[in-house]
Order: C-alpha cells, then sequence, then structure tokens
C-alpha cells in the first residue's frame, strides 16, 4: 500500500491515493491494522508536515485522523 505514495511528486495521483487509503482506513480494525503494518504512516506525515499543497495535506490529515478511529 505504501507504494501507493510518493512524496517526491505533488500532484492529482498522491491525492487520490491518499483519499483512498482514507476510505479503506473508515472500513475496520483489520484494515487499519493492515495499514500499519504496511507503513504507510510515516509516508502519510511527509505529506501532512513538509508539502506545500493545501489539498495533499488535508488529505494526509483526514487519513492518519481515520486511523485513529
Amino acid at each position: 500500500m505504501s507504494e501507493l505514495l510518493h512524496p517526491d511528486i505533488e500532484g492529482r495521483a498522491n491525492y487520490d491515493a491518499l483519499l483512498t487509503l482514507t476510505n479503506l482506513a473508515s472500513v475496520s480494525d483489520s484494515v487499519r491494522k493492515r495499514i500499519m503494518k504496511e507503513k504507510v504512516i510515516p509516508k502519510t506525515e511527509e505529506f501532512w508536515f513538509m508539502m506545500d499543497h493545501d489539498d495533499l495535506r488535508a488529505a494526509a490529515a483526514e487519513l492518519l485522523l481515520n486511523m485513529l478511529s
């Protein structure tokens, strides 16, 4: 799953990947555990803290919030 995210590339593909992961994270605990296992969180944090693109930052924040559900 983490290969869906490419912090070195800004744009629509990363935004769509973050939203897809956000939707998946809202499905169940087992899906959230899989996302954690796949080490998606460090890449998501890069989008949240390191990007100047507001939509990417918002999508990353939403994913992290869904991971806490």
